[in-house]
């Protein structure tokens, strides 16, 4: 009985060596908030242009607006809109200015929409992105760090949009 005991207290010890280990292994190698930003839009652009949605919606706080239009009604007309356009989003700079919980990406963009074999290409002049850190879990008990898109403002003025 004693030698069964100490076989689960052996194995219990090394889980939670493991689980602690990780832990100080993400603590201490865990990216910039700038960096988890710029990986989250590259990764966002990437999956639209394959029309996969996800990538965009899982980086959209729930709360998210649009050009002061609150889209959580919208998500469907996003969702498939991204799968049969697979827009091609290009800024000229992902260099977001961090300030707390609060970050602003604010650079020109290029964006390229497509239908059967047409496409058409805008240059917006001024896209301002506003991200809020959001807290996550992983493993539903670790603490992880994410950024979440709140606002997206984009410059429409004096581009002629088609009936898409």
């Amino acid at each position: 009985m004693k030698s069964r005991s100490k076989t689960i207290i052996g194995v219990g010890g090394v889980l939670v060596a493991l689980v602690a280990g990780r832990i100080g292994l993400e603590l201490i190698n865990a990216p910039s908030d700038e960096q988890l930003i710029k990986e989250a839009l590259s990764e966002a652009i990437t999956r639209s242009k394959e029309g996969s949605p996800g990538g965009l919606l899982d980086f959209m706080s729930d709360s998210a607006t649009v050009n002061n239009m609150e889209i959580g009604g919208m998500k469907g007309s996003i969702v498939d809109t991204i799968r049969k356009q697979k827009p091609e989003v290009a800024f000229k700079s992902l260099e977001p200015k961090v300030n707390g919980n609060d970050a602003t990406l604010v650079s020109p963009a290029t964006v390229k929409l497509g239908v059967l074999n047409f496409s058409k290409t805008f240059d917006l002049p001024n896209v301002t992105i506003a991200f809020k850190k959001e807290e996550e879990r992983t493993w539903y008990l670790l603490p992880k760090k994410s950024w979440k898109i709140t606002t997206l403002n984009i410059d429409w003025s004096g581009i002629e949009l088609p009936g898409l």
